[in-house]
C-alpha cells in the first residue's frame, strides 16, 4: 500500500500469503470484526490495532519484520492454529487505560514465538482463549519484556496449557506475572 492506493481497512477480510508493505503514509486499519485474518503473510511494515476491540486472527504462519502494535482498548491477536510467529520484529502492547490488550492462543493449539521476535509492553495478557475452548500452550524462543512502568504484562495459561521459555523473559521497568488459572 502506498500514497497511490491510499489506506485500506480490514473489516471481515482475509489476507493470504505474500508480503504486506506500507509506504508513503499508507495504513492498514484493522476493525473489531472477528473475521479479520492474516495467513501465510510477511509483515514488512508497522501495523497498529488501534481501534477499540480490534481483532486480528493469525491462521497460518506469520512473519513480523516491523512492529505490530496492539494499542486499542481490548484489542487482540488470536492465534487460531499451531504455528510459529516468526521474524525480526516486535509485537508491542501499548496503552495504560481501558481493557487489557491480548494475544489469545485458541484451544488445543500451541504458538511459538520465534527466536528473533520481541514481545513487549504492558496492560496485556499472553495466553488464554477467546473463540475455541481447550488447553493451549505458548513456547517462547525470543524475548518477552514487561517494560511499561506501573503496568503488568501477564503470561497466563489456562487449564493444562503450558508456557515453555527457551528465550528471555524479563521485567524491565514494568510488572511481569506468570500464572495458571
Amino acid at each position: 500500500l502506498d500514497a497511490t492506493t491510499g489506506s485500506w481497512g480490514l473489516d471481515s477480510g482475509r489476507i493470504d500469503n505474500g508480503t504486506i508493505e506500507l509506504m508513503e503514509g499508507a495504513t492498514l486499519e484493522v476493525t473489531s470484526n472477528s473475521d479479520n485474518r492474516l495467513s501465510g503473510v510477511t509483515l514488512d511494515a508497522d501495523l497498529d490495532l488501534a481501534a477499540s476491540s480490534a481483532t486480528l486472527r493469525l491462521t497460518g504462519g506469520v512473519t513480523i519484520n516491523g512492529t505490530l502494535t496492539v494499542s486499542g482498548s481490548g484489542a487482540r491477536l488470536n492465534s487460531d492454529t499451531t504455528r510459529t510467529i516468526d521474524g525480526a520484529g516486535t509485537i508491542a502492547f501499548v496503552g495504560t487505560s481501558g481493557s487489557e490488550r491480548r494475544l489469545f492462543v485458541e484451544g488445543g493449539t500451541t504458538v511459538t514465538l520465534g527466536e528473533n521476535l520481541t514481545v513487549r509492553g504492558g496492560r496485556a495478557r499472553i495466553g488464554g482463549r477467546f473463540f475455541v475452548s481447550g488447553n493451549s500452550s505458548v513456547t517462547n524462543l525470543g524475548t518477552i519484556i514487561a517494560d511499561v512502568p506501573g503496568q503488568t504484562l501477564r503470561i497466563d495459561m489456562e487449564g493444562t496449557g503450558t508456557f515453555t521459555n527457551e528465550g528471555l523473559v524479563q521485567a524491565a521497568g514494568g510488572i511481569l506475572t506468570l500464572s495458571k488459572d
